[in-house]
């Protein structure tokens, strides 16, 4: 029953956690967490108060009630409630001060808060200790939920006290405990008791260093990071800002890292919840959502969100509010407002219809006047988790004005082409425009006129005329020929602009396409051999132009609109820059200059290829063949430049020495690398461009990297912090520093003393041992019988994660091979997990012999079994099964995750060696 029970909790948290590889999964899936007791799972395969705390935080950021069961998780909550009114984290667990505070935010979160407060009150006050910040702080956090914190709140003289005690100032950087959480505790217990923190800064330097280059925050040097430990970090910024009249701090953060960090931890309910009570406190927090505004009309026919609106129509506003995974938020508070050309306001509530998913109101507006109607949705709402109101906000600006009905012509060599197709120089247009509102169907003139301008794909003008309308009584028409050959590809657009010179009200168009070879002529590098230094500039420009029937057509004009870029590749697959063209006058020519940045990074180094793009309007890319003007012809290769450097390594600590090495050792040391040709101190560039550990090894002659580890950033030095691989080869090692650049290729790190490679020389060994094998066998039908084994993995008293492991199972008086099975990780450090069925065994012993994966490498005839166990099978008597059928499923569930887990075993190839080795 207990390894039973183990593979439950083994299946469900792989289950839940292999659904997706990031935060961003959890909340679609919120109802899979809920159990049938209304609490919410954990990652330990339990129900507890802080999942279901966590769980409901998300369900109301995101307005997902619909995917929770909402009596059941307060029925849930309420079942934990003690005798002394406290809470505990879990079933008949004791009262905590932070299950109080996480019974308190799930009740809030479900529109309640915990019953007998005042008593609750009473034994937050008793659970509080002075000389505990943590404590102190739960309970400051708890009693301001409820009320009840001016009444029963802490002694402020005695906590200034304490506190006043307790600061500390090194470098400008002031603080109260070195551990990131303990002085977040401490920053909540000094803004409560009101301790000076003068402008906050020096404060607030103290968790702006703890941000490391990944995004996240670390507790303290060298420890790891934890989405709970940012999400303090970020608090305790807010805390700060709150409290003084310093800048904002938290705008101080690397907002951008922060956001790719917690995007890519880890799918589970404390992560989400974490990343997004930091993020929710910041600028980043709006790109969580997309707002949509959509207005119905009473137009010439019903239309949905159109252009601008026809005078005389009427019109109501809708909002449609999505967020992470494209989900329709449902808890918000809308209000709208719309102010007419004159200033005239008027507010309306917009209440949400989960039929239509949209904020709505049956209200109808009307569309009178021309000229500007402004549109502001103010959008706001609650979380128990965060003290201010979230708040979003989306403004438009829609034109009351007049229909066009636009009648399109296009002829090319007699053959007429519909609007949208493709055109060619010397096409000839012909336009039809009727003007009309909803009580006129045809407007002939008025105190109007009408622009017709025809723009190329930048929008740049390239005809433009206008039509007094003010005693006009003919048809309202124009025309064109398309002449010029020097336009950019994309579409050519023919605007119809109704209105005063300085407004148009009334705006349509129809567009066509005209598709042509662009090139970048006139290529020039700053530097004849294109080989530059970190610290360089390296300038780039170029003239565009078409090209037509072999002949260049360089542009001109364009009020510079036209938009150029330069592309730099590290290879195919990866875009380093994109930096956009400074244009230029050159006579009659406009050219692009571009400015690539040498930063101090491992992206920078080595060759890197460049293209030039052209962007139209739309957004849309057209990319330009590099022509050689010299030579009055295309470039056969791709352009590339150069960036040289002769890396050091420096600043080494606790740098590792020659020896012996055991699986499960830690190598942890840190160390700066320098440029000697710039002087400059390199750090690590984008897509793991960075320093790497790597261990090299041999089997049969043949040489293979076993390990590849790469460094972190810690303040301003690289920190390699590496658990000896139990996948590592037995045997002589060498261990080297390197780099990656941009393009992958690796960049030598070179002994500052000595001048040569980075490496050390290093045996690798230990003995893996094997404790606590647990074996079951039996029947689940009458022709499928299931085996089992888990185990746990250490050297020299140190447990071993990671290890890929074949199982090789045989009967043990045969000498070939039954089968093979890879070796799934188990739920807790250190545990695996292996099973396996067969169709009608025979009875009597199994040996299962246990392999690392990289011992069955190579041609050898022999190969070292770390492990030998034996399992004795025997069918059983009555046809009742040992174990429900159900428990067969999760088996092969877990055989399915482990196959995932690990690298594809080539099964035949490992049966073949076997049976080999055996004959």
């Amino acid at each position: 029953m207990k390894i039973i029970n183990l593979l439950l909790c083994f299946v469900f948290v792989c289950c839940v956690c292999s659904q997706s590889a990031g935060i961003n999964e959890v909340i679609p899936r919120l109802s899979n967490y809920q159990a049938e007791n209304g609490g919410f799972v954990g990652t330990d395969g339990t129900t507890s108060l802080h999942a279901t705390s966590n769980a409901l935080f998300l369900s109301t950021i995101f307005g997902q009630s619909n995917l929770v069961k909402m009596d059941q998780a307060k029925s849930y909550i309420n079942s934990l409630s003690n005798a002394d009114y406290g809470f505990g984290n879990s079933k008949h667990q004791a009262t905590e001060l932070s299950s109080i505070k996480y019974a308190i935010f799930s009740l809030k979160n479900l529109g309640d808060g915990p019953n007998n407060s005042d008593k609750l009150a009473s034994l937050i006050q008793k659970l509080q200790d002075n000389n505990d910040l943590k404590s102190t702080a739960l309970a400051i956090q708890s009693l301001d939920l409820i009320g009840s914190l001016d009444t029963h709140g802490p002694n402020k003289d005695q906590l200034l006290q304490i506190l006043e005690s307790q600061v500390k100032t090194e470098d400008d950087v002031s603080y109260f405990s070195d551990s990131t959480t303990e002085n977040y505790y401490a920053i909540v217990v000094g803004a409560y008791a009101g301790f000076d923190f003068g402008d906050g800064q020096a404060f607030a330097d103290f968790f702006l260093q703890r941000q490391d280059e990944t995004g996240g925050f670390v507790s303290s040097l060298y420890e790891e990071k934890t989405s709970e430990i940012t999400a303090n970090a970020v608090e305790a910024l807010v805390i700060l800002e709150s409290v003084t009249d310093g800048e904002s701090f938290v705008e101080q953060v690397n907002l951008r890292a922060l956001f790719r960090y917690t995007q890519n931890l880890p799918a589970s309910l404390a992560n989400a919840a974490n990343s997004y009570k930091a993020l929710a406190q910041t600028s980043v927090f709006e790109y969580v959502f997309s707002t949509t505004a959509r207005y119905e009309t009473s137009q010439f026919t019903d239309s949905f969100n159109p252009s601008h609106l026809i005078q005389g129509s009427t019109f109501r506003p809708l909002l449609e509010v999505r967020t992470t995974a494209g989900l329709f938020h449902s808890g918000l508070d809308v209000e709208i407002v719309i102010t007419n050309s004159d200033g005239e306001k008027t507010v309306h509530e917009l209440t949400y219809t989960s039929d239509r998913r949209l904020y709505e109101t049956t209200q109808t507006f009307a569309a009178e006047k021309l000229g500007q109607l402004k549109v502001d949705f103010n959008i706001k709402w609650k979380v128990a988790e965060i003290k201010e109101e979230l708040l979003l906000s989306l403004s438009e600006e829609k034109s009351i004005g007049y229909k066009l009905f636009i009648g399109a012509n296009a002829q090319l060599g007699g053959e007429e082409i519909p609007v949208g197709g493709e055109i060619a120089f010397g096409t000839e247009f012909a336009f039809d425009l009727k003007i009309a509102t909803v009580e006129n169907p045809e407007i002939l003139s008025g105190d109007f006129s009408v622009k017709f301008v025809v723009k190329d794909s930048a929008g740049v003008s390239i005809h433009s005329e206008e039509l007094d309308c003010s005693t006009n009584n003919d048809k309202i028409s124009f025309s064109h020929v398309l002449e010029n050959v020097n336009l950019p590809a994309g579409f050519v657009s023919f605007e119809f602009s109704v209105g005063k010179a300085g407004f148009y009200h009334s705006v349509d168009s129809v567009h066509y396409i005209i598709k042509l070879q662009m090139v970048a002529s006139e290529i020039t590098f700053n530097s004849e051999d294109n080989e530059y230094s970190i610290g360089d500039k390296i300038l780039v420009s170029m003239v565009p132009a078409s090209f037509v029937d072999n002949n260049i057509e360089h542009f001109t004009g364009g009020d510079y609109k036209r938009k150029f870029q330069l592309v730099v590749h590290a290879n195919e697959n990866q875009v380093l820059y994109n930096i956009r063209g400074a244009p230029k006058n050159s006579g009659d020519e406009v050219s692009y200059e571009f400015e690539i940045p040498v930063h101090a990074n491992f992206a920078s180094i080595g060759n890197n290829r460049i293209s030039f793009v052209y962007v139209t309007e739309a957004g849309h890319t057209v990319l330009l063949d590099n022509y050689d003007s010299d030579a009055d012809d295309l470039y056969d290769s791709a352009l590339s430049y150069s960036v040289k450097a002769n890396l050091i390594v420096t600043n080494e600590e606790n740098s590792i020495s020659s020896g012996s090495l055991d699986y499960g050792n830690n190598v942890k040391f840190s160390f700066k690398v320098k440029d000697i040709l710039s002087g400059e101190y390199i750090s690590p560039g984008p897509e793991g461009t960075t320093a790497y550990l790597s261990l090299n090894q041999e089997i049969e002659g043949t040489s293979f990297v076993s390990a590849s580890h790469p460094a972190e950033i810690v303040y301003d030095k690289f920190v390699i912090d590496w658990i000896v691989s139990p996948n590592a080869v037995k045997g002589a090692g060498v261990i080297e520093l390197i780099a990656r650049s941009a393009n992958g290729s690796p960049l030598s790190l070179i002994r500052e003393d000595t001048n040569e490679q980075w490496s050390v020389d290093v045996v690798i060994g230990g003995k893996i041992d094997i404790s606590g094998p647990t074996t079951y066998s039996g029947q689940i039908t009458d022709e499928e019988s299931i085996f089992f084994v888990d185990f746990e993995l250490s050297c020299q008293g140190v447990k071993l994660d990671g290890a890929n492991i074949v199982a090789i199972v045989k009967k043990a008086d045969e000498a070939d091979m039954t089968l093979s099975a890879p070796v799934a990780h188990g739920p807790t450090h250190g545990a695996y997990s292996v099973s396996w069925t067969l169709n009608k065994p025979e009875a009597g012993d199994y040996v299962v012999e246990l392999y690392r994966q990289v011992d069955l490498l190579g041609e050898k005839e022999t190969s070292d079994v770390f492990h030998s166990l034996t399992i004795n099978y025997q069918p059983s008597v009555e046809k009742s099964l040992p174990i429900r059928t159900e428990f067969f499923v999760i088996v092969v569930l877990v055989g399915a995750f482990g196959f995932l887990s690990y690298k594809k075993i080539e099964i035949e190839g490992t049966r073949k060696k076997f049976n080999k080795k055996n004959r």
